[in-house]
């Protein structure tokens, strides 16, 4: 006879052991664990937390439901929302549902070297990044995607500007890049159209003078070769932007 009780008695135990763990097959629950049934809580206020803060201050008295929310803005981590109100008394082992900013979408950079330059700005436009042209003097066969920044596979927010760097050729000419930042956008005009550089204006408010270059995003002094494209901030009252196409 006992031979046939030991496996129900062992499958009985199990079951009590799995069924006290408060293990979940789903990857966003953090189970409750250590506490006495029955053994009521003071909910604490998470929101404005980061979601590493808010577990920290509930230890392991809640079984806690991550819920992530794309907000577009610079609070990816922070807790939003709380299913159960702060200070409300709360029991031992309750689920208690935490809606997380993700902040900004992100995107993938694709791989896109050896692709020559329009298949690579479309596989960027497609993975929802905006792509910039960097050209330089090489070997390769021209408008051949040498390098790019950030590299193949680096998370970063949706619609940002990547630079993908090409060749120019081996006959392509390396210039320095000026110093357009704190002169008037007409000047840089006429320097960039010396070296054949792409300028393109975004226009922001400011209290510099209108039509002041504020930042560029090629740093001066940086070789390059014809058709690079510099994005410049300008002054202004409206935002828009242009092109010296």
């Amino acid at each position: 006879m006992s031979r046939h009780r030991i496996p129900a008695l062992v499958l009985a135990c199990c079951a009590l052991l799995c069924g006290g763990c408060g293990i979940s097959s789903e990857p966003d629950i953090r189970p409750a664990l250590g506490l006495p049934d029955g053994q009521s809580c003071e909910m604490p206020d998470l929101v404005g937390k980061s979601y590493d803060e808010a577990l920290a201050a509930v230890g392991s008295k809640f079984v806690i439901v991550r819920r992530d929310r794309i907000t577009g803005q610079d609070d990816d981590g922070t807790v939003l929302m709380q299913s159960e109100k702060s200070g409300s008394t709360v029991a031992r082992g309750a689920t208690v549902t935490l809606t997380v900013s993700t902040g900004r979408e992100k995107a993938d950079m694709p791989d896109c070297i050896g692709e020559d330059y329009d298949t690579a700005a479309e596989t960027v436009r497609r993975a929802k990044l905006s792509p910039s042209l960097f050209v330089v003097q090489s070997k390769e066969e021209p408008w051949t995607v040498l390098e790019t920044d950030p590299p193949a596979d680096t998370r970063v927010v949706a619609g940002s500007y990547v630079q993908l760097t090409v060749s120019g050729g081996p006959d392509a000419a390396m210039n320095p890049l000026p110093a357009f930042l704190g002169n008037p956008a007409e000047d840089a005009l006429q320097a960039a159209a010396e070296l054949g550089v792409q300028l393109i204006f975004t226009q922001i408010e400011s209290d510099a003078p209108a039509g002041m270059v504020l930042s560029q995003s090629v740093p001066a002094g940086t070789e390059c070769a014809a058709g690079t494209e510099v994005r410049l901030e300008v002054s202004a009252e409206d935002t828009e932007e242009t092109t010296n196409e």
